[in-house]
C-alpha cells in the first residue's frame, strides 16, 4: 500500500486530527490498565503482527525496545539471535520486563535512547494523548515502529480504545512530534504498522 504521509511538526494540521487526539472513549485508564493485567486478554493470533513489524528492521539494527510487550513477548521471537531484547510494559510480566506508562508520563529514557528501534504493537489505541506520548517518546527514540487500528474502512471501535484516528491523521499526529513515517504496511484492512524515524536536528 502507499506511505502515509506524516507532516513536519510545525504545519498547520486539521481540526479533525485535534479532535482525534482529544476524543475519549468510556473506559478509565485504570480500567484498561486492569484489563491489560490478565494475561488471557491477548491473542495468539497477534504473534503475526509482530512478525510482520519485525521485518521493518534494517539488518544493523539489533538493540530493540518493545513497549507493551505483553506476557508473549511476540516480538522476542521474531528477532534474530544477534539482537537484544528490552522488554517494557505495565506488568512484569517476567524478570527481565521494564515498567512504562505513556498515560503517566513514566517512560524509562536510558532504556529507549539504548534501543536502535522502538517497536510499540498494539499500544497507541489505548493512549489517551497520542500527541504527547508521541513527544515524550521523541526525545529518547530515534526510530518508532508502531501499529494503529484506523478509522479508514470502518468507524466501530472497541470499547476499550480511547482515541479514534484515520491512518493519515495518525501519520500528522506522529509529523507533529518530530517524526517521518518511512514505510507503512497493511496488518489488516484499515490496520497498520508504520516505521518512523526522528527528523534530523529533532533528538
Amino acid at each position: 500500500m502507499g506511505q502515509i504521509e506524516a507532516k513536519g511538526r510545525g504545519e498547520e494540521m486539521v481540526d479533525d486530527v485535534e479532535l482525534a487526539n482529544t476524543k475519549f472513549a468510556a473506559p478509565s485508564v485504570s480500567n484498561i490498565k486492569a484489563y491489560w493485567s490478565n494475561g488471557f486478554n491477548f491473542d495468539p493470533e497477534w504473534d503475526g503482527r509482530a512478525h510482520l513489524a519485525a521485518g521493518l528492521l534494517k539488518v544493523d539494527e539489533k538493540i530493540v525496545c518493545d513497549i507493551g510487550c505483553g506476557p508473549r513477548q511476540a516480538l522476542r521471537n521474531s528477532l534474530s539471535k544477534e539482537s537484544t531484547y528490552i522488554p517494557l510494559d505495565l506488568k512484569q510480566w517476567t524478570a527481565d520486563v521494564h515498567f512504562c506508562d505513556l498515560n503517566t508520563g513514566n517512560l524509562p529514557g536510558h532504556l529507549i535512547r539504548s534501543a536502535d528501534v522502538v517497536f510499540m504493537l498494539g499500544v497507541c489505541e489505548y493512549l489517551v494523548d497520542l500527541h504527547k506520548s508521541f513527544i515524550l517518546l521523541a526525545e529518547s527514540c530515534r526510530t518508532l515502529i508502531v501499529s494503529y487500528c484506523s478509522t479508514d474502512l470502518d468507524n466501530a471501535r472497541s470499547p476499550l480504545w480511547i482515541n479514534s484516528c484515520s491512518g493519515p491523521e495518525f501519520g500528522s499526529l506522529l509529523g507533529r512530534a518530530g517524526f517521518q513515517v518511512d514505510r507503512s504496511l497493511s496488518y489488516k484492512p484499515g490496520q497498520y504498522i508504520m516505521r518512523a524515524s526522528l527528523q534530523a536536528g529533532e533528538l
